[in-house]
């Protein structure tokens, strides 16, 4: 499985995600919502209220908590 994580470059949530999925040995792709330009428009065009989320085959999953709980899942 291959995910695509997006979160912010030097944030504790979004470092335990990446440890996490490194862990979990899950395939993930970090896309820095600052850097890339869409961290303003997260919450308009994908709903997103909460990072780092993670978007996977069925969806996305969304939160340091949320993620966890979906690689217990997986």
């Amino acid at each position: 499985m291959t995910v695509k994580l997006f979160g912010l470059s030097g944030d504790p949530d979004t470092e335990r995600a990446v440890s996490m999925l490194s862990e979990a040995q899950v395939t993930y792709k970090l896309v820095d919502v600052e850097e890339t330009g869409i961290l303003g428009s997260l919450d308009r065009d994908l709903d997103v209220k909460e990072l780092p989320f993670m978007i996977v085959q069925n969806g996305k999953v969304e939160g340091l908590e949320a993620i966890e709980g979906f690689l217990r899942r997986s």
